[in-house]
């Protein structure tokens, strides 16, 4: 197992235990890592993400019984997400996630952020991200890149076979 996938589970399996700890939100968790991306400022605190080569699967985890995970495609997550098939816990909103990720420089960094707009193509995964923190985020290249979605609700069983 590469290190790029042990540190995606890593994230994954600590994100599960600190939902299983501290009473999980009902929703379910979407992990979309990417081994690189780019980070373009707009304007205040908006930015253009884009991930480069985005593996074709995005992970889940189910944080109400049954708990359970999978794989969704990620051209079937975008769709599902256009067909308004995901909604937030707080009805209407968009989607939260933490955005991790090790700049050029090599410094970790974590933010959350609002998620909008995706754009898809199998070169690049575009998303409209806007920073909740007042404190900017060094643009440029990025490596080593995740999202984590939560508290999405949606029931898998509906939507896949």
């Amino acid at each position: 197992m590469d290190k790029f996938m042990k540190q995606t589970l890593s994230i994954m399996m600590v994100w599960m235990l600190l939902n299983l700890s501290y009473g999980a939100q009902p929703g379910v968790i979407f992990f979309q890592p990417s081994e690189e991306g780019i980070l373009k400022k707009l304007h205040e605190n908006h930015y253009i993400l884009t991930l480069k080569a985005p593996p074709s699967y995005i992970y889940y985890f189910v944080a109400q019984p049954p708990k359970h995970s999978g794989m969704i495609k990620t051209y079937e997550f975008l769709t599902l997400w256009a067909k308004k098939r995901f909604q937030t816990c707080l009805k209407n909103t968009l989607p939260y996630a933490t955005l991790s990720f090790i700049t050029q420089k090599g410094l970790h960094v974590n933010a959350l952020v609002i998620v909008a707009n995706p754009s898809y193509t199998q070169q690049n995964l575009n998303y409209q991200i806007t920073l909740m923190s007042k404190k900017p985020l060094d643009t440029g290249k990025m490596h080593h890149v995740v999202l984590i979605f939560n508290d999405i609700l949606w029931d898998p069983s509906q939507d896949l076979s």
